[in-house]
């Protein structure tokens, strides 16, 4: 799924949110306020039939944050946007886009087609010599749901409060400024060995989802890692440079307090080019949201990141945890 928002991704979008029931609610959002594309991804999912899409609970913040908006997923009907966002839903054959205008039609992708020649003599015209495609890497993820046992995921949850002051400002092995903000710690040996046990026990299935061939395992990494208010990861791959072009396969485990104390913080995985050396996002890709105690698997080498996370308190115990990490193979 993807939305072709407002020229300006700062300009404020009027929303109106059509529930169940005949009840509406409006409010303002910016344009690239992830809570906006989740509320989209909602909304198309329902439409191709996709309730993974509807089964959480959206806590929209209100009246500067001295409220709460809080409805079921499976409540949302539609959405109307002023100024209009036009809403694309991706599909493997065909890609239809649903707009506010009259004027405007879908038309299924379904492959270059020969043109019919009417019989008048015409000769059809040489082929184009056909310049080379670039690979495609398909933003193929999976989520397994309790991956820890509740005792497990209490005792990785109170490790990773009590031992703040052990975390660390995250970096880049790029150096880019600003790219990234979260904090992390690097030894955490109790846990991180019953994690690589549990993702060695489901990996055979894990690469059969995301369409990956089994490969001779070099290590496997990982790494805790907190998000907190206004946290974020940009737009990056996870094997693109020579420290990590081994990194094969990239998890995510997701671990926090209940209520859940944050929004935001989906991970956005895109389908990506691969041409020459640069790696280039299509314009369609995946949303992962953060359920307690589930691990998400994808490619390294697929374009990602984490929308920014809001966390009224500021509090490091609400923050969204991850156990994060990449699955290397052997040169």
């Amino acid at each position: 799924m993807s939305s072709t928002p407002p020229q300006a991704t700062n300009q404020p979008v009027k929303v109106s949110l059509l529930l169940t029931g005949g009840h509406e609610y409006t409010l303002q959002l910016q344009a690239d306020d992830p809570v906006l594309r989740n509320l989209i991804g909602t909304v198309i999912g329902s439409a191709q039939g996709d309730n993974s899409k509807s089964q959480g609970l959206f806590q929209i913040p209100v009246d500067q944050d001295r409220a709460n908006l809080c409805f079921p997923s499976n409540r949302l009907v539609g959405i109307v946007t002023e100024p209009p966002i036009v809403l694309q839903a991706e599909d493997a054959s065909a890609q239809t886009v649903i707009t506010q205008g009259p004027s405007q039609a879908a038309t299924p992708k379904t492959g270059a087609v020969e043109p019919q020649l009417k019989a008048t003599g015409q000769q059809p015209q040489p082929k184009q010599t056909r310049t080379k495609q670039p690979i495609v890497l398909s933003a193929n993820t999976w989520q397994i749901e309790n991956f820890l046992n509740p005792a497990e995921h209490q005792a990785l949850l109170q490790h990773a409060v009590e031992n703040q002051s052990s975390f660390t400002t995250t970096t880049t092995t790029t150096k880019t400024a600003e790219h990234r903000r979260s904090q992390v710690l690097y030894k955490f040996p109790e846990f991180s060995d019953t994690i690589r046990e549990y993702i060695l026990e489901c990996l055979p299935t894990v690469l059969d989802k995301v369409g990956l061939e089994p490969f001779p395992i070099d290590s496997i990494e990982a790494q805790l890692t907190a998000h907190n208010d206004g946290d974020y990861y940009k737009l990056h791959n996870d094997g693109g440079s020579p420290p990590t072009a081994t990194r094969t396969l990239t998890y995510v485990y997701y671990l926090y307090r209940e209520p859940k104390p944050f929004c935001g913080g989906e991970l956005l995985v895109y389908d990506t080019k691969l041409k020459k050396k640069a790696h280039i996002k299509s314009g369609t890709y995946k949303i992962i949201e953060p359920h307690n105690n589930s691990i998400v698997f994808f490619p390294s080498r697929c374009l990602h990141e984490v929308l920014p996370i809001r966390c009224p308190s500021g509090t490091f115990a609400d923050s969204r945890f991850t156990v994060n990490g990449w699955i290397r193979c052997q040169t």
